[in-house]
């Protein structure tokens, strides 16, 4: 068993030495708000290798005597939870971090933290589920394959888990976000559906247009911008947001067919491009419908973000954002499913709302005017029980913008694709 301990020692050491290399930097200095790995095992890694006992050779006094060798002793396994047996070898029945206290091994699939993430702990990048019992303080960040759940605040940090972010306190300045990975695709293949349905519509009615009298004079480029600037204008917009998804998604989940897609795409961001016809309009159109068909078979985990309050933050999840206090302040909320801020007062004062499915807010906006956008899908629905002036409201597409208080509204198309109450 004392062999079982060194071996689990020298890969800790390892891991701390590897963790120490990366948080130095060049100058020689700590970087103390860097992640630190959490050294972890895999569901059926080979923990330790109990091998037979062996006689031990005797040994000389000084006087010359030989000294016999006792019979050695078999020493039984200790395990706790996560760990099994298997004829001589200690097997992880979980993916977790492995720990040996008293002399018995164990893993344990959560990483928990007892107080605050500050200094004396360091942030945290770790395989599994992370439990903070107290806040994550500034300038940290906590990085997790599977849940992360803070007992109280979360203040100036950074929080990425490819599960669930539940926060029992608030998010002040800061930046969470829910899905890993699959939060920036998914956004990004939501806007590559709207764009494929907005320029398959601009091509046919340029080329309708163009039979016209009025029309045929004008060049493919004027018709095509002329169309974008009065009938599609979210399509610039789409695309600008499109270009910061795809900046955000790391180099090994990008695609070249979407690299040269969204290079195309920035010629619609500039009207004074002479050389847009209704060809390249129409090579662009096709190849974003095969890279909206290679999306489409991609899987998303389904993680959300639940908090009492947020302020100054930015949330993005691929499930639901619930907000279960007093409401959001100047931030921004992006959710593939539901954003719901239905506690007391439940507000959202300054900032964005983007959702799959579904907002429902108790107040939108405030007295003093502050811009607040909202959007979701075409069949998704816009729901507050009290509305104030300069709140835009986008369904599918279609913008509105209040400019006059409103209460108990329910936002949503109608079958010729207008905004209803």
């Amino acid at each position: 068993m004392k062999k079982l301990n060194i071996s689990l020692k020298e890969e800790q050491e390892k891991a701390e030495q590897e963790n120490l290399a990366e948080l130095t930097s060049a100058s020689g200095k700590i970087d103390h708000f860097g992640y630190r790995k959490t050294y972890s095992v895999q569901l059926g890694q080979i923990l330790a290798i109990k091998t037979p006992a062996r006689l031990g050779e005797p040994g000389i006094d000084i006087f010359g005597e030989v000294i016999p060798v006792r019979e050695p002793e078999t020493i039984d396994w200790k395990i706790g939870n996560g760990v099994k047996i298997i004829n001589n070898k200690a097997v992880a029945t979980v993916t977790g971090r492995p720990v040996v206290e008293k002399g018995r091994l164990s893993v344990f699939n959560i990483y928990e933290i007892e107080n605050d993430v500050d200094i004396s702990v360091g942030s945290i990048d770790y395989n599994g589920d992370v439990v903070i019992r107290g806040d994550v303080c500034d300038n940290y960040g906590v990085k997790a394959t599977g849940n992360i759940q803070v007992g109280r605040n979360v203040s100036n940090a950074y929080m990425e888990a490819v599960g669930d972010i539940l926060v029992g306190g608030n998010i002040i300045s800061s930046k969470v976000i829910a899905g890993g990975a699959s939060a920036h695709q998914q956004n990004l293949e939501k806007g590559l559906q709207y764009l494929f349905r907005a320029l398959v519509e601009i091509e046919d009615s340029a080329r309708f247009l163009k039979k016209e009298a009025l029309f045929k004079n004008l060049s493919d480029r004027e018709v095509i911008f002329g169309l974008i600037e009065t009938k599609y204008k979210n399509v610039t917009k789409t695309i600008t947001e499109l270009i910061e998804y795809q900046n955000k998604l790391v180099a090994d989940v990008q695609v070249a067919e979407l690299l040269s897609v969204v290079n195309e795409l920035k010629v619609f961001l500039d009207h004074t491009k002479q050389g847009i016809n209704l060809r390249q309009l129409n090579l662009t159109t096709k190849k974003l419908g095969r890279l909206c068909r290679f999306y489409n078979k991609l899987d998303h985990p389904v993680a959300s973000i639940s908090a009492n309050y947020i302020q100054n933050s930015f949330a993005e999840a691929t499930g639901d954002i619930i907000i279960k206090g007093k409401g959001a302040y100047n931030s921004i909320l992006e959710a593939g499913g539901k954003v719901s801020i239905t506690g007391i007062p439940g507000v959202f004062r300054g900032g964005r709302i983007k959702a799959g499915k579904r907002v429902e807010v108790r107040e939108l906006g405030s007295v003093g005017g502050s811009r607040v956008d909202v959007q979701v899908d075409e069949d998704g629905i816009i729901s507050a029980a009290k509305v104030y002036d300069n709140v835009f409201i986008n369904i599918g597409g279609r913008l509105l913008k209040l400019n006059k208080e409103m209460r108990n509204i329910n936002a949503r198309l109608d079958q010729n694709g207008q905004i209803v109450f």
